[in-house]
């Protein structure tokens, strides 16, 4: 991921960069998105050279601009009014559907069958030079959008049809098929073939957890994606690196971990494009969060400038809570860890919370995104660059690591936001 900061002078920015291969792209303007409502994306080629004209700034909704609002013109424009051209057909229908909470099962299926097949009216239609990739690309775009809640209504549901409904509008039709095209897969889907293939599993996902199944059983998982994907080896190695490097990235280490790793070992292709990373981020692991190895002998400053160490612990179990300003997850995280100080603190149970953004936003942050009485650090300044968070090589938050009263890594705890009791039951096993 490059992020560029571009300065608008007199209403014009102009910023370049170099592609090998089609490449999505977003775009902020004060912080607002450029084309979505529609997509967060623009889809870009080798040799493009687009020229974008955006309404005023006021005229920018919540989100953004929304796509519809946009002007594209220039090299490699086609293929975004395309997305355009399909996107408004489609949020056309979206407009005429009633509040999604009052919808039955049925009609979300029926109203994306017809959303589906909007999309599908577009790009058959659209003329212009546009790569075959490219408009498989973009299909995969639009389609993940109708997939994303449709989905996760279908694995909350307790409804009879839904097999029946799942088969008339996904299977038969072949929706999924798109994502198994021109590695479609690599920019698009990854959820939606891993929702399709728990939905294909189960006759009703409810009853064996919903979206949960995954998290919880990551190993079944992987063994039931290999069924359905055995004769897609490009889709099924990259599923199966997405679900081992959210594993590793999540547990660092524990029997699971290893026997996950393993079986990716067992069943990839070792020269899939994402092998590489995944043995770097276990290997990553299995030296730096091993249980039983010393942790970083940390020393960092609280917002007094007094230093803490990570000896100044010794003879506690210490909750380490890694945070940043403005993560989703940080704040659903912060009330569950407050809850759980408050309820351990007559234990010899530490809670500590590491900050990585510069001070102003750090202070900012306090009570919000970490806990409200948790000692709070903060990496000086020198955010994800301190040599601590170099080492951690952290690469999601928030991130709880738990340090035992030695100093050394006790692992990583259930997440408190939907398992304190987990929580509480691994931090005791190290009093």
């Amino acid at each position: 991921l490059t992020t560029y900061e571009m300065e608008v002078r007199n209403g014009k920015f102009v910023f370049a960069f170099n592609i090998s291969k089609p490449t999505n792209v977003s775009v902020f303007i004060n912080d607002k998105y450029l084309v979505f409502p529609g997509v967060y994306e623009m889809l870009m080629e080798p040799s493009d050279s687009i020229h974008v004209s955006v309404p005023e700034m006021k005229t920018a909704g919540f989100y953004g601009f929304g796509i519809v609002n946009i002007g594209f013109s220039g090299r490699g424009s086609d293929k975004l009014n395309m997305t355009k051209a399909a996107t408004g057909a489609m949020l056309d229908l979206f407009n005429k559907d009633p509040k999604y909470a009052l919808q039955s099962l049925t009609y979300k299926y029926e109203a994306s069958d017809k959303k589906f097949n909007a999309i599908d009216g577009v790009l058959k239609s659209f003329k212009g030079n546009i790569s075959p990739q490219a408009r498989d690309i973009i299909k995969g775009q639009l389609y993940d959008g109708i997939f994303y809640m449709l989905f996760i209504s279908s694995l909350q549901s307790e409804n009879d049809s839904l097999r029946y409904l799942f088969n008339k509008y996904i299977v038969q039709k072949k929706r999924i098929d798109v994502f198994f095209k021109s590695n479609v897969i690599y920019y698009h889907g990854g959820a939606a073939v891993s929702d399709f293939i728990q939905l294909s599993e189960f006759k009703n996902p409810y009853y064996v957890g919903g979206d949960v199944f995954r998290q919880d059983r990551k190993l079944e998982f992987a063994k039931m994606a290999m069924k359905y994907l055995k004769d897609k080896p490009i889709v099924r190695d990259y599923q199966l690196s997405r679900q081992t490097l959210t594993y590793v990235e999540a547990k660092m280490d524990n029997p699971d971990v290893r026997k996950m790793y393993q079986f990716y070992l067992d069943q990839v292709d070792a020269r899939n494009p994402f092998f590489k990373q995944v043995k770097a981020i276990y290997d990553h692991a299995q030296s730096n969060f091993r249980t039983g190895t010393p942790f970083y002998k940390f020393a960092l400053p609280d917002s007094t400038g007094k230093i803490h160490q990570l000896a100044d612990f010794k003879g506690n179990v210490v909750v380490m809570d890694f945070w940043f300003n403005g993560c989703g997850g940080c704040k659903a995280m912060a009330p569950a860890m407050d809850e759980l100080e408050e309820e351990m603190k007559n234990e010899n149970i530490r809670f500590v919370s590491v900050g990585v953004d510069e001070r102003k936003h750090w202070l900012q942050g306090i009570g919000k995104y970490s806990g409200k009485k948790t000692l709070q650090l903060y990496t000086e300044d020198q955010e994800q660059k301190h040599p601590f968070i170099k080492h951690l090589n952290l690469y999601a938050y928030p991130q709880l690591v738990v340090v035992d009263k030695n100093g050394n890594i006790a692992g990583i705890p259930p997440d408190p936001r939907t398992d304190k009791v987990g929580f509480r039951n691994f931090v005791r096993k190290f009093m």
